[in-house]
């Protein structure tokens, strides 16, 4: 690889994880990634846990807002007394909110939030779900990802298990690796195109 590009980066996967992976990535934007793999490890647990989801910082220009969210509950959280901020309290952190009104999931593609993490500008794994009159939230209505703090905007189209979904209600935010979000809050919370 040294001998063909002009610049590579040479990680062994052994030392990485898949939110490392995913943050390189996105640091140094590359032109190709290769990965390679010697037979005995290609069914190890890296290759069975790819890389989550990150997704580009910023609201689109053109983003068009179907349905701002209201916060409806937390689990795992408490508030920190005078701030708005939440500080993670148990293992399974996270913050539901409710649509102001429902949203089909074929008028809107694009889920946007602001998630600030005190000092903290490192990626922050999470899973975000959406929940239906008719169905719960579950982890076939979920998808895993990345987000660094500040605004992020979220494509779902390309996720069948959205574009069925019919129409959307709540969403749920969970905190897949809370020691990198210790402090939280999570605002501007929206639906759109």
């Amino acid at each position: 690889m040294a001998a063909t590009f002009t610049e590579t980066l040479q990680v062994y996967y052994h030392a990485t994880d898949s939110a490392l992976f995913a943050w390189l990535v996105d640091i140094y934007k590359p032109d190709y990634v290769f990965i390679t793999v010697v037979e005995r490890d290609a069914r190890g647990g890296w290759f069975t846990n790819p890389p989550p989801m990150v997704f580009a910082s910023g609201k689109p220009k053109n983003f068009i807002s179907l349905s701002h969210a209201y916060q409806s509950g937390i689990n795992d959280l408490s508030k920190v007394e005078g701030k708005e901020i939440y500080q993670i309290s148990g293992i399974d952190p996270f913050v539901t909110f409710a649509l102001q009104n429902p949203v089909r999931t074929r008028d809107a593609s694009k889920l946007g939030f602001e998630l600030n993490c005190a000092e903290n500008i490192a990626p922050v794994q999470v899973q975000v779900f959406w929940k239906t009159a008719n169905v719960a939230f579950s982890e076939n209505n979920s998808v895993r990802l990345a987000v660094f703090p500040g605004i992020t905007s979220i494509d779902l189209s390309p996720m069948s298990s959205w574009t069925q979904a019919g129409e959307v209600t709540d969403i749920r935010i969970d905190f897949d690796s809370p020691g990198t979000c210790p402090a939280l809050k999570i605002n501007s919370v929206e639906l759109g195109k």
